[in-house]
């Protein structure tokens, strides 16, 4: 049962995927198999997340929570739990909330020296302390997991720490310092062929040239965004692009 939900949900058939969680729970609660039961309380929140139904996905998360403490679990499986709720409360922009959650998982990633973990809390924390005006904070955080990014080689991740990081100097009005981290974001996009965020780069990179009154030079970059995007098919991301060249001329 589990199998089959994984399965469904690796298909996007979320609500098929929670049907049979939901049987699979029922299951392992008769047998009194309490880590199985945790696993797939686990499981079946990330589908009820995918269906939105938020609230149902916390319970799920808190159910398995408490049986990993009772349990004696992992220090990793209960710090993913804390993970996932942070996820939840940041999308429902309960930013401290979320960032306490993900504090509880740093401690324990800490504990357990899970590199990888860190890195990616680390960065969550940061971009909830942006949100919450902490922008010092932020930056510190979003350079802890941009450091370890960048030496595992996790440059996918990286990339989104020079973004935000850029973003954070950008707010601050501190152009030539924005600048430097959307270039290098552009370096390693281009590298990586990440064509999404090449795009994404070339509009930051523009939005600080025409806060610096470089118009021309700001819908030159506008143009090369929106290139990317149209030649791509990125459908979504084009209403965006077309409105930054208006701006611009």
């Amino acid at each position: 049962l589990t199998n089959t939900g994984m399965y469904n949900r690796k298909i996007s058939n979320y609500a098929k995927a929670e049907d049979f969680y939901t049987k699979a729970i029922t299951l392992f609660t008769e047998l009194k198999n309490q880590e199985q039961l945790a696993k797939t309380l686990n499981r079946i929140s990330v589908a009820q997340r995918r269906l939105g139904k938020l609230e149902e996905s916390m319970n799920s998360l808190m159910r398995a929570l408490e049986i990993y403490h009772n349990i004696n679990g992992s220090k990793k499986s209960i710090a993913n739990c804390y993970v996932s709720l942070g996820n939840i409360e940041g999308t429902i922009r309960n930013y401290q909330k979320s960032t306490d959650y993900f504090k509880e998982a740093e401690k324990l990633y800490l504990e357990i020296n899970w590199k990888k973990g860190l890195a990616t809390v680390r960065g969550n924390i940061g971009i909830n302390l942006e949100k919450m005006g902490n922008y010092d904070e932020a930056i510190s955080y979003q350079e802890k997991a941009l450091e370890y990014q960048l030496k595992s080689n996790n440059f996918s991740g990286a990339l989104q720490r020079y973004i935000s990081i850029g973003n954070i100097r950008l707010e601050l009005g501190e152009f030539d310092l924005a600048k430097n981290y959307y270039n290098k974001a552009y370096e390693l996009s281009t590298k990586q062929h990440e064509l999404s965020l090449k795009a994404l780069t070339l509009r930051n990179l523009g939005k600080v040239l025409q806060l610096q009154g470089e118009h021309r030079k700001s819908l030159d970059y506008f143009l090369k965004a929106l290139k990317i995007l149209e030649q791509n098919k990125y459908g979504s991301k084009l209403a965006s692009a077309y409105r930054n060249v208006a701006t611009a001329n």
